[in-house]
């Protein structure tokens, strides 16, 4: 493109209105041919709203490529999409490098559930074949994908293809030292196996939600075909941060297998109930989800810092569930975040929980604020009973002015009392600047949990009351 700029100034031909066939229209969209554009920019002016089409092409490369000012306006039939690829049959290979993504939105209806209404999206990928073919995105920026679902990522089986195999689909997307900013929703939003994600940077935008939910999580792994889980899905390397008053959740995934999370950090600027790391899901939609992680979905070497895990109430570990280890939690309780929490969180309030096993934890905590009973350190239970948990080698250490009335644990409440039994392990852990007796608060019949090798400040031993 010899550095030109390719403008929308008039938006009189553009197929904007209420017809469901505006969905497929784009302005430039090519099929059926290998494809390279370089060094240019596509300026929609926030008149147009769907910029490029790559249909089923053998290859494409786009390098120090510009897409910006995209907008979908009030009810039109058509999100806003930068960037859309339907990989086929025909697809061998794709590059888009060294370029930006920016300002593409769609006006807000409040409802992030009415598709096509109010949806942006800086990437989008619809796979309907099962042969290999590898996508590369490295070194762009993308930045300012706004509207009520707005994403910079999303991948997902093509509407109406019924081939698409999780575990045995050849397609590989790699998103490598990409910088991604300012995504309303949510980042990435993984539902098609085979997504490598590695050395990014990752920022919320800083805005509180327009609407309750609007902000979802801004890395999210979940495979949405019925019975399937998702694969081979590994985030390595990446610095995840939600800023400002952004209530984005850092991290979530359900419904998957052989995926890797490990060398990250995952910062909040400060705590806040919405800013978490989920595991499982809170409802099965229909039978959609079920909830399931098998022990090849590991979680390790990861720096948490100001967030928590939450564990759904929908979750299904596969052969021990997945895999918890060699993490690390740096929290600041400046605040009260509204609601009962620890460093891990169960939401259900009844019920018990399935087997599992955290392993070499280390939780540091700097409190200048009285939590009270509202934080219970390790384990917190909303009034699920605790059934075959193991803490082997977590360590909690605290600073600061303040300390919780139960440092290490805290299970039920007086609404929904819970069960810490003999089924439970508390194995060579350790509680620094805090007393282990009486650090675990038992709000059940049984709190016969079976502590082992475990001591507070002094060499108390943690005990339960």
């Amino acid at each position: 493109l010899n550095n030109s700029t390719i403008r929308t100034t008039n938006g009189s031909s553009l197929s904007h209105g209420t017809a469901n066939t505006n969905l497929n229209r784009y302005l430039f969209f090519f099929s059926n041919l290998e494809l390279r554009i370089k060094n240019g920019t596509f300026d929609g002016q926030n008149i147009a709203s769907r910029a490029i089409k790559v249909d089923d092409v053998r290859s494409y490369d786009f390098d120090n490529v510009t897409i910006q000012d995209y907008l979908s306006p009030p009810n039109a039939f058509a999100r806003a999409i930068a960037f859309k690829v339907s990989v086929g049959p025909n697809t061998q290979s794709g590059r888009f490098t060294n370029g930006v993504i920016e300002r593409i939105g769609a006006t807000s209806d409040n409802n992030a559930n009415n598709s096509p209404y109010g949806v942006s999206k800086g990437i989008s990928m619809d796979i309907e074949t099962e042969n290999v073919s590898e996508h590369l995105f490295e070194g762009n920026i993308i930045n300012d994908i706004y509207g009520d679902d707005a994403e910079g990522f999303i991948n997902r089986a093509a509407f109406g293809y019924r081939g698409y195999n999780t575990l045995t689909n050849g397609v590989n997307t790699i998103f490598r030292n990409n910088t991604i900013t300012a995504c309303q929703r949510r980042a990435f939003k993984v539902n098609a196996s085979n997504v490598q994600i590695i050395d990014n940077i990752i920022d919320s935008a800083t805005n509180d939600w327009v609407f309750s939910g609007a902000q979802a999580t801004l890395v999210h792994v979940f495979s949405i075909n019925r019975g399937q889980p998702i694969s081979n899905v590994n985030v390595t390397g990446n610095t995840v941060r939600t800023i400002g008053e952004a209530r984005n959740a850092l991290f979530g995934i359900t419904d998957a297998t052989n995926c890797l999370i490990e060398n990250n950090t995952f910062l909040s600027e400060h705590i806040q109930v919405q800013r978490s790391i989920t595991i499982g899901n809170n409802t099965d939609q229909g039978g959609l989800y079920s909830g399931d992680l098998s022990n090849t979905v590991i979680f390790r070497d990861n720096v948490i810092a100001n967030s928590f895990v939450t564990f759904g109430r929908l979750y299904d570990p596969i052969n021990g569930g997945f895999v918890f280890e060699n993490n690390t939690f740096n929290i600041n309780i400046d605040r009260n975040i509204g609601t009962f929490w620890a460093a891990f969180r169960w939401l259900s309030s009844s019920g018990s929980t399935q087997p599992y096993t955290f392993k070499d934890v280390t939780i540091n905590i700097n409190q200048s604020f009285a939590s009270g009973s509202f934080f219970g350190g390790v384990l917190y239970s909303q009034g699920i009973d605790f059934k075959n948990i193991t803490l082997d080698n977590v360590n909690i250490n605290y600073t600061g002015s303040s300390l919780p009335n139960h440092p290490f644990a805290i299970i039920g409440s007086n609404n929904n009392p819970a069960n810490y039994d003999s089924t439970n392990t508390i194995e060579n852990c350790t509680i620094t600047g805090a007393q282990g007796s009486g650090a675990i608060m038992v709000q059940g019949n049984d709190s016969s949990v079976r502590i082992i090798n475990s001591y507070g400040e002094n060499s108390t031993p943690i005990t339960p009351i």
